[in-house]
């Protein structure tokens, strides 16, 4: 497995989760 290839996807796939987080709390909870 290679090393630099999986911290790549793991950081991509980490950048969607936030963005998805920050899409569905963003109507919830909005800082003021």
């Amino acid at each position: 497995m290679d090393d630099n290839n999986s911290f790549q996807t793991l950081t991509h796939y980490s950048l969607q989760v936030f963005q998805l987080c920050r899409l569905l709390w963003g109507p919830i909870e909005t800082p003021t």
